[in-house]
């Protein structure tokens, strides 16, 4: 695996400012949020694409879009969903 600074490389790893992003409100194989770009994440089983996005503001991308709940998976990647004003 190694690191990628270019969205169309192949393989990711965790590292500041990449977030994995998710929207309660997106359905399907849209982008999550504008500036949203697939990667490509290995783990010891399988290859899994899944929406990212740089985020160097934090304060300012929930300005943009709203409550988000940030947090970090077993994995090391950081994640942001975005709650669209809608939470259970």
């Amino acid at each position: 695996m190694t690191q990628i600074t270019n969205p169309s490389e192949d393989v990711v790893k965790p590292r500041t400012g990449l977030y994995l992003i998710s929207r309660i409100s997106a359905f399907g194989d849209n982008p999550q949020c504008d500036g949203a770009f697939k990667i490509k994440i290995v783990d010891t089983r399988c290859v899994v694409e899944e929406w990212a996005i740089e985020i160097d503001d934090i304060p300012s991308f929930i300005d943009k879009h709203g409550t988000c709940v940030l947090s970090r998976d077993s994995s090391g990647f950081l994640k942001a969903e975005i709650y669209d004003g809608y939470r259970e």
